[in-house]
């Protein structure tokens, strides 16, 4: 990645961030392309987003909260930012997770805090 486009995706993913009450950090490791896909349209169908980012990224875009990330975010990271009710699209993410046995939560943060994800 060229250091022009790191600068939009900052942008794209810091936006992402202040605009959605919920974001879940996710692993995916062991998905193939079309469970990623499958796991990108199910996101988007209950008003979210999947993206797949840098974790220096991903630091520099969540700014005061990265020190309680900074353990978290190792290895490959997907975010799903959920546009909607943060507690309403929880539920539904992760039914939908389930049902495709995708990613595994790392961590979840709303609008001011970030934790680490229980289950």
């Amino acid at each position: 990645m060229e250091r022009a486009e790191k600068v939009v995706f900052l942008e794209k993913l810091t936006d992402r961030f202040e605009r959605a009450p919920i974001a879940i950090m996710t692993d995916y490791r062991g998905l193939n392309v079309a469970q990623i896909t499958e796991l990108r349209r199910n996101v988007r169908k209950i008003d979210g987003e999947y993206l797949v980012a840098k974790n220096t990224l991903t630091r520099l875009a969540v700014k005061e909260n990265a020190a309680a990330l900074d353990e978290l975010l190792k290895g490959p990271t997907g975010i799903a930012f959920g546009f909607s009710d943060a507690v309403r699209w929880r539920r539904r993410s992760t039914r939908s997770r389930r049902r495709t046995r995708s990613s595994s939560s790392r961590a979840r943060c709303s609008k001011d805090r970030c934790s680490r994800a229980t289950a």
